[in-house]
């Protein structure tokens, strides 16, 4: 079940609708839910949704609008940005886990990667965000007839689900910690 929750809609969006072809999928890269939306209020975008640990949905702005997250703007306006709350990717030290922003993670709710050879640590996620995540593009693809496929190397380009690392070389977003395979399987039974 979707479950939407309105709270102050953020005013970092451009209020001109536009046609839809892609839903992008990106993290908060922020472990405190509170300071992410302070620091919302002092950027000129937003994600239209954010969907926190606990699965529930935020709703920032009317998913028709746009907003400038990246820098291409026919990406921008053809485009529905859904946020996860997640640190990402994390730094060790000695025994602590923290985010970008020094943001200490718990240890349970860590993930060691390797990646190009070498350790990496990313925040999880959690099953209750991977169910909403599904359930919520599966009502956007329904409202916006976009071309839904299961997610994986292959089919990227004609896909309508994208990462935000696919399209900003500089982005870890969604990090790897992400069970596409769930995902996959909340939105399409499989």
């Amino acid at each position: 079940m979707l479950k939407e929750i309105l709270i102050n809609p953020i005013e970092n969006c451009i209020k001109e609708k536009s046609d839809k072809k892609y839903i992008i999928i990106c993290d908060t890269l922020r472990n405190d839910f509170d300071k992410y939306i302070i620091s919302l209020s002092k950027k000129e975008y937003a994600p239209a949704y954010v969907i926190r640990k606990d699965g529930n949905i935020h709703k920032f702005y009317d998913d028709a609008y746009y907003t400038n997250l990246t820098n291409i703007n026919k990406i921008n306006k053809s485009s529905i940005f859904v946020a996860l709350e997640n640190s990402g990717k994390l730094t060790k030290e000695n025994d602590t886990f923290l985010n970008w922003c020094d943001e200490q993670i718990d240890k349970k709710n860590v993930d060691e990667v390797i990646t190009n050879k070498e350790f990496s640590y990313y925040e999880k996620y959690k099953i209750e965000q991977i169910k909403s995540l599904g359930h919520l593009i599966i009502y956007l693809g329904n409202k916006y007839s976009l071309n839904l496929k299961e997610i994986n190397i292959k089919n990227r380009e004609d896909n309508s689900i994208i990462f935000l690392k696919d399209i900003d070389v500089f982005s870890f977003s969604p990090n790897p910690s992400l069970n596409i395979e769930k995902l996959n399987s909340v939105i399409f039974g499989s």
